[in-house]
């Protein structure tokens, strides 16, 4: 059996433990589709007594220059600080009396 990782209701019902066997070996996850529109997601249990840098593991796919500063677009982190404070002290002046 060929895997995806979107499966149609029926599809599932039909093999339900072989699509469940795949999650349980594989550890991805599945999306249960109804009419193309997802209605259910099958993951492999995990406990909640996991490790916090669990959560990030394979979050981040690749770094070229890791001790470049990071922008987007060219907006760097020290101008949206700023307007992030200018925009805060705005809202504290409108709220003063």
């Amino acid at each position: 059996m060929m895997w995806h990782a979107t499966v149609s209701k029926s599809e599932f019902s039909a093999r339900a433990f072989e699509y469940l066997r795949l999650v349980e070996t594989s550890g991805q996850k599945l999306v249960v589709t109804d009419h193309g529109r997802p209605v259910f997601e099958i993951h492999p249990y995990r406990s909640h007594e996991s490790r916090p840098l669990d959560i990030l593991r394979a979050s981040v796919m690749h770094y070229d220059h890791p001790a470049d500063p990071v922008e987007e677009e060219g907006v760097g982190i020290a101008s949206l600080i700023e307007a992030a404070s200018v925009d805060a002290m705005s809202k504290a002046a409108r709220m003063r009396p």
